[in-house]
This record gives C-alpha cells, structure tokens and sequence, in this order.
C-alpha cells in the first residue's frame, strides 16, 4: 500500500471516528440534561464519559487534520487548514472544520477550568457544543470524500436522529420545577433536520458537486453545466456501461511547487454524453520547462453517486493519459485527452472500455 494510499485513509478513518465521538459526546450532554440516571449508571459518571468523549474527539480531529497535511496529494498548507476559510479546495466546507476545531477546542477548556470561570461563563459557553456538532456535522457532508456512500449517508442520518431526538425531548419535556417547555425551539430543531436533508439532496448529493463546492481546487465561482440526461442509471448499478464515448469540462488548478521541487496538478470536472459522471484526476510530479509534470504520483476517481471507480494514471503523454480504475466488480481503463487553457478551463474527451472483473 503506498503512503498515499495510507495518508488518505487515515484522514478518512480520523474524521469518521472524530464525528461519531463527538455525536456520543454530545448526546452524552443531553442525557445529563435530560436527567437520565440509575444507580448502575450515576449522573457523575455520565458527566465523566462526557468530557473523556470530548477530550477523545479533539484527539482523532488531531489525527485527521495531522492527515490532511501530510497527504501527498491534497498538499495543504499549514495555513490552509488551520485558518478557517482559507483553504483553495472547497474553501467554505474546509473551512468549517477549522471552525469546528476552534469551537470544541473552547468548550473543552473552559469545561476544565470551570471552577475559574464561573458557572454562569461556562455554561453559555458550553452552548457552543450544538453548534460545534452542526458546524461538524455540515463539514462532513460537504467535503467528505465518503458522503455518497451509503454506509456514511446512513451513520450522519442516525447521528442527527439521535441528536435531535434527545434535544427535542430536552425542550419539550421539561426537568425541574420552574422550567418550561420550549416547543418553538423543539419545531427549529426539526426544521432544521429537513432543511440539511433537503440540502444534502440538491447538494453534496447531486451530479458535480465538487465542482459547485470549490472541488477544482482555486476558483471559488468554478461551475460546471449539469447535463439533462439523466444521471442515475451507472449510480444505482454501481457499473459504468462500457465500451462508452464522454465529454470532459471541468477545472485545472496548479499548486505551486512545494519545498520538495515537486508539483500537484488537480483536474475536476463533468463527464456527459457516454455517461453522467464526475471525473477527479491528480497528478503529482516533477515540473517540466514547457510547462508539464514528470509524473511521480497520481489518482483517479470517477462517480456520481460515490466514487464508483479509483485507480491511477498508468499512461501519461503531454495532455493524454490512461488510466486504470476499478470498482468493487470491475475494472476500468480509461483514454484521457484533454485541453487546458490558461484561465484554467479544462475540455476534451474520455473513452472507457472494460479490463475485466475486479
């Protein structure tokens, strides 16, 4: 398994598990909230598990942004992903990362130092911790390289289900004397579920969404022609028919050369025609004087749904390539020409055929 391979996995595994601690932290919170004990189970050692979740989550949130930054092909700066807002890949949903960093990050100190603070300080602050698990939870949605799976789409759908169910008991229900119940917050926080769901839907979930969300690694305003064929015949089969002819348009964005002398070229963009599909291609090299890399590294991935297809550039002439992908049932060789422009359009073609099973 190459280092890339490896880097790119641990980001992945690093955020999920940050995400699902945090989802357990936080109904951990609203557990205490709703005051939910029983004598195996004491309110102390609730609050224990709330704040060892939170303190763990900060740890694996560490891990996944330790990931990102030494992955060979995302390359970020230290800046990008510390700074929210500042990254050139998906700059709004990276961002929001960084934000939710910074937001556990207050809650769990000021929680330390609580008997410093005051109640009343860490209380309000404390609030932040809705907040960090919505910032979290939309992050993971719109940058995740997972999120058309089925498997993620069904951890996020149980995660808030859980969330928002234990703090609409919360507001509706209440527990001591003097308290009232909150039903208008009760009905946002439902809204607020159908409001993401609807936007997941239209969103992070339909044809190009890298493109729309900053996924050509640069231009913020990069948007792609969704096409009006319909796209859901290769997602819901999990296979691309084959042999098939496409259009390709897109974005390419050069990063510049980093301290190694290297350089990484990202191509984002559209596949229509042949199939409807989203075409991702990095390419990690040596800079050549006319302006092309000596490939060292690369990575493909094709889809719509999820990434149906991932492999490598195995060919690569001037603006042609070929590249070998595979699914869980197949494998895809793909011939790859391409024109680029100096605004960073990017346009050609695609030719797939199939290589025989996976």
């Amino acid at each position: 398994m190459s280092w890339s391979a490896i880097s790119w996995d641990t980001a992945r595994a690093g955020g999920f598990a940050a995400y699902i601690l945090l989802t357990t932290a936080v109904a951990a919170g609203l557990v205490l909230r709703n005051r939910w004990q029983t004598a195996r189970w004491p309110r102390l050692v609730t609050n224990e598990l709330h704040g060892y979740l939170s303190l763990l989550a900060l740890i694996f949130i560490g891990i996944h942004v330790l990931a990102v930054l030494v992955d060979p092909f995302t390359r970020f700066g230290l800046g990008e992903v510390l700074l929210p807002f500042a990254s050139h890949y998906r700059p709004i949903w990276m961002g929001l990362g960084a934000v939710t960093l910074y937001l556990l990050l207050a809650v769990w100190a000021t929680s330390r130092a609580r008997r410093r603070i005051g109640f009343r300080t860490w209380r309000a602050i404390h609030y932040l911790s809705y907040g960090v698990y919505a910032v979290a939870t939309v992050h993971g949605l719109g940058t995740g390289s997972d999120t058309r799976s089925s498997w993620a789409l069904l951890l996020y759908a149980l995660s808030i289900l859980v969330v928002v169910g234990l703090a609409v008991r919360r507001l509706l229900v209440p527990t001591a004397t003097g308290q009232r119940p909150r039903p208008v917050l009760a009905a946002f926080a439902a809204l607020a579920v159908v409001g993401v769901a609807a936007w997941v839907a239209v969103g992070p979930l339909a044809a190009h969404w890298g493109v729309r969300a900053g996924g050509s690694a640069g231009n913020r305003s990069a948007r792609v022609a969704r096409s009006r064929s319909d796209t859901t015949s290769s997602a819901a089969s999990g296979v691309v028919p084959t042999p098939f002819e496409a259009a390709f348009t897109g974005r390419v964005a050069v990063q510049p050369v980093d301290q190694s002398g290297r350089v990484t070229v990202r191509i984002d963009g559209a596949l229509s025609g042949g199939t409807q599909d989203h075409l991702e291609i990095y390419l990690r090299g040596v800079p050549l004087q006319d302006g092309g890399v000596q490939m060292e590294q690369s990575r493909v991935r094709m889809g719509v749904a999820r990434p149906l297809y991932q492999g490598e550039i195995v060919g690569l002439q001037g603006s042609r390539m070929i590249a070998s992908l595979r699914s869980a049932s197949e494998r895809l060789r793909l011939a790859i020409t391409l024109n680029l422009t100096d605004d960073g359009a990017a346009s050609g073609s695609v030719r797939g055929t199939a290589a025989g099973p996976a």
